[in-house]
């Protein structure tokens, strides 16, 4: 008897399949699911809008994320609410994902003194040590990682859900975000085929006819994090010719063959028809995801299209007084609903000391791998927040004032050399952070935030403090 309980065991292990994403089973109503239209933002008071974008690098990423949100929640308006309050939107990358999420479900508790911040809960916890415990040295696993249908993407799914998330999903963020009126989150991953950037709300899943309301946050997480060699991409279903998609989903009016023509005038609305005509393709059943920092290392990307244009993957619906639609600010900014517009780049990267080119030797595969990803990912990051400020100092004058920030480490100066180079020498990997590195992420957000021009701007415009002398930002004024 015993021996057959075992066989069986051994055999549902071994069967195991992690739960593909299910198919959407009515027609696509932009009133449902989670995505900018459903929740609050769009109709809220929206005159102070805060956008953060936080970076992907591991725990480092994380743990700056977490003390930009320190900084905003201790500075308080004029009213008295604190900055963070007004904070509409937050676009994450890998690392960056695990604060953003985290404080879309549970908000200022995460921030509280006590076992279950997300210091205590995350920052220390080891869990890149606990997830090697799970791959290499768990029987259990071994049997479920033979499986086709299971991976190490898969454990990390479960891992996350244990240390953080718990079996929250997106529905469950969606509930927060209506009546405690949270940021939109939007997780970032990457298509690896397409190199497409995959944002993780219900407009990025319409194209696939998949309905994104009971998977788990942690999900989200994995593919936002899931470092190339390290882990296999994750699989999403893709329903968009199949049977079971029940969904009438039609693309844009706008994106017709003559849309390809805007180039010039529109660069990024040629590119988008042909990620969505790429997931529209039959031949593509599944699609498979990667770290977000592979397409956009800063998060930035999405929050930039949405300023700049009101296209989204799902065609508007509603009458023109009550209109539904993707994530876009145009609508907000074309009609004055936002006087000042804060956006906050959190930029965990970081410049370790010097390794490789201390030897004429040749670095492994692993470094090789991550020196390939890395710069382009860099250089990618300073070209998307020049592009922020270029498209600032252009509209320097309107109704809307606009102020840029930007909180990167090769920003602190020499004075604060001890703080840099304690951030400096933080890895990306989810080991849990020291006393000491806890300190100097958090000095590090204190620092930057406060020297940066623009926000010391956008302070003194909403509650009055004087900005420290010399310090301008032109955006501002």
């Amino acid at each position: 008897m015993r021996r057959l309980t075992l066989f069986a065991f051994l055999l549902t292990a071994a069967c195991t399949q992690y739960p593909y994403n299910l198919p959407q089973v009515k027609p696509q109503n932009l009133g449902d699911g989670y995505r900018w239209a459903t929740t609050t933002i769009p109709t809220d008071d929206n005159k102070l809008f805060v956008i953060l974008t936080f970076s992907g690098g591991g725990t480092r990423a994380a743990g700056l994320g977490y003390e930009v949100l320190q900084q905003l929640n201790a500075t308080k308006l004029a009213d008295g609410t604190s900055l963070l309050s007004h904070v509409k939107v937050i676009s994450s990358v890998s690392g960056g994902t695990f604060a953003a999420m985290d404080y879309g479900l549970r908000g200022e508790a995460i921030l509280n003194a006590g076992p279950d911040n997300f210091e205590s809960a995350f920052l220390t916890k080891p869990v890149q040590s606990d997830l090697i415990h799970a791959v290499f040295f768990n029987p259990y696993n071994w049997i479920r990682l033979a499986s086709p249908g299971f991976n190490r993407i898969d454990l990390a799914t479960e891992l996350y859900q244990q240390v953080l998330f718990g079996t929250n999903t997106f529905q469950n963020l969606l509930d927060v975000q209506k009546s405690a009126h949270r940021p939109f989150i939007i997780a970032n991953a990457t298509e690896l085929e397409m190199g497409a950037q995959f944002q993780w709300t219900q407009d990025q899943f319409d194209p696939i006819c998949s309905d994104m309301t009971s998977l788990p946050v942690a999900r989200a997480a994995a593919a936002s994090s899931a470092f190339p060699v390290a882990f296999p991409p994750m699989v999403l279903k893709n329903y968009a010719n199949d049977p079971q998609c029940k969904s009438n989903y039609a693309k844009p009016t706008l994106w017709t063959d003559t849309a390809r023509s805007d180039v010039y005038t529109n660069p990024q609305r040629p590119r988008q028809i042909t990620e969505l005509e790429g997931y529209r393709d039959p031949a593509r059943t599944y699609l498979h995801l990667l770290d977000g920092g592979l397409a956009d290392n800063i998060g930035l990307r999405g929050p930039y299209h949405a300023l700049i244009s009101g296209d989204t993957f799902v065609k508007p619906q509603g009458d023109a007084d009550n209109q539904l639609s993707g994530f876009t600010l145009q609508p907000l900014i074309g009609f004055h609903k936002i006087d000042k517009l804060l956006v906050i780049v959190v930029n965990a990267g970081a410049s370790g000391p010097v390794s490789i080119d201390t030897t004429s030797s040749g670095p492994g595969l692993k470094t090789i791998i991550g020196g390939i990803s890395g710069a382009p990912m860099d250089n990618y990051s300073f070209d998307s927040i020049q592009e922020l400020t270029d498209l600032f100092t252009a509209r320097h004058g309107q109704p809307t004032k606009y102020y840029p920030v930007v909180i990167a480490f090769p920003l602190l100066t020499d004075k604060d050399k001890a703080v840099r180079d304690v951030v400096n020498n933080i890895g990306t990997s989810f080991n849990a952070l020291t006393p000491e590195q806890l300190k100097g992420l958090k000095d590090a957000a204190d620092i930057l935030i406060h020297q940066d021009p623009c926000f010391v701007q956008f302070v003194n415009d909403v509650n009055g403090v004087p900005p420290s002398p010399n310090r301008t930002c032109t955006f501002g004024r």
